[in-house]
């Protein structure tokens, strides 16, 4: 015989009876730990109760709230309430009725214990800090490579600042095997030269994001030399790993945000900028051209009041000159006066001079022509004496002829030389020649 095929509708009814319709489970008191504690803005208040093995979705409505001490996350309570089965999502729920609270719970304990030393040690210190650049090339993410966590940053990313290369790290972030894996991957990509890290999953319990609170990833963020930011769970949920990272998002998407620009917020800053810079550059080229016309008009001024200056000075320097001129011409004519006088003087000795010597030397030329010219004429005599004792002409006429040299008579070849002008008288006449040889 087959079993009726039911809807899922139908199904959930039957088991939401069954669960609601339990007397064990209309009026129960649970005990465990408090975690992801939600105080919504309705009134209402949202939680999980925990121990080592389970977890409960509680709810408290705000009728209830307002009666119940105030909850905090890692508070050991008991809870009492019933078990509601909601329909749409075919999930329970345990309806608090009433709240009792006790110490903290052993995980927030932990917590507190590690976050101190931690501190203690330094690790949070912003010293220690490293920037976040911001205009990453290449980023590396850290998260499960499946889920929306992932899906959700690198669209973020790609509409934001699509010219970054984006590096991805499968990396587990629940359970067992996460503190390895975050803290490997972590070792991992510090060696690939990236600009940034970002270390992101989902929300969840204190149990479910416990691998962050460990204090090896603790110290593997620490000793990471590329800049981590940390996007872990919900805004409210705060790891070890957000204290020791260099920047903490509240959510991953908001990690991703804080990653990189906004290309569209870039593009309009830079047009503000440069609407801004034209603005001031037209501001500051109006300010430098009324100083220029400023200086221009002082300038202009200054000219004019220098060359007034000098006019006045050469106009001065002028009529000065003017007064004096006529001393300096009378001392200058005194002295050419002076230079003339001495000059005639001087010309005049020595023209007087010059008489004196050519007296002197007409006197010694007279002396010495008388002096020839009686020595010619004594001469002139003996030789006429001589001639007419010789009786020349009777010679001459036999065919013989004389010659003279200088008006001496030529005895020897030996008195003559080349060129010399020679006479040679003849009977009835002379002839005048030149010795050749």
């Amino acid at each position: 015989m087959h079993n009726a095929i039911l809807s899922v509708t139908e199904l959930t009814f039957i088991v939401k009876n069954a669960v609601e319709g339990n007397p064990k489970l209309n009026n129960a008191t649970v005990s465990g730990e408090i975690s992801n504690l939600n105080y919504h803005s309705s009134g209402h208040v949202y939680f999980t109760i925990k121990d080592n093995s389970s977890q409960l979705s509680c709810t408290m409505w705000k009728s209830v709230a307002e009666k119940m001490p105030k909850l905090k996350d890692g508070q050991k309570a008991e809870i009492t309430g019933s078990v509601e089965v909601y329909i749409p999502h075919g999930k329970y729920q345990f309806n608090v009725k009433k709240v009792i609270t006790g110490g903290k719970g052993n995980l927030y304990e932990q917590f507190l214990l590690l976050k101190e030393k931690l501190r203690e040690e330094g690790l949070f210190d912003t010293k220690f800090k490293k920037n976040i650049p911001p205009f990453p090339v290449k980023i590396g993410i850290l998260t499960s490579p499946t889920g929306s966590v992932l899906h959700d940053m690198l669209q973020i990313i790609r509409k934001r600042y699509p010219v970054v290369k984006v590096l991805i790290f499968p990396t587990a972030v629940q359970g067992t095997a996460a503190k390895n894996s975050i803290t490997e991957n972590l070792a991992k990509a510090d060696t690939f030269g990236l600009d940034l890290l970002i270390l992101a999953r989902g929300g969840g319990s204190i149990e479910d994001l416990w691998s962050f609170n460990e204090e090896a990833v603790a110290r593997a963020v620490f000793h990471c030399k590329t800049p981590v930011i940390t996007g872990i769970g919900h805004e409210t949920d705060t790891t070890i790993a957000d204290f020791v990272a260099d920047v903490r998002a509240e959510t991953p998407t908001a990690a991703a945000m804080r990653a990189v620009p906004d290309r569209e917020a870039l593009l309009e800053t830079l047009d503000v900028q440069k609407h801004r810079a034209l603005k001031s550059m037209l501001y500051y080229i109006e300010i430098k051209k009324q100083t220029l016309d400023n200086y221009e008009q002082r300038l202009t001024g200054a000219l004019k009041l220098n060359l007034q200056k000098q006019k006045n000075t050469i106009e001065q320097l002028q009529s000065k000159l003017f007064r004096i001129l006529p001393d300096i011409i009378e001392d200058y004519q005194y002295d050419l006066d002076r230079q003339e006088l001495h000059l005639q003087q001087a010309m005049l000795q020595a023209i007087q001079n010059r008489k004196t010597q050519l007296s002197d030397l007409n006197n010694i030329t007279k002396t010495l022509l008388a002096d020839s010219l009686n020595y010619q004429k004594n001469a002139l005599g003996l030789l006429e004496t001589r001639l007419q004792g010789l009786d020349i002409m009777q010679l001459l006429k036999q065919g013989y002829t004389l010659t003279l040299k200088n008006g001496k008579v030529v005895n020897s070849i030996s008195e003559l030389k080349k060129n010399d002008i020679i006479a040679t008288l003849f009977s009835d006449g002379s002839v005048s020649s030149k010795v050749e040889k």
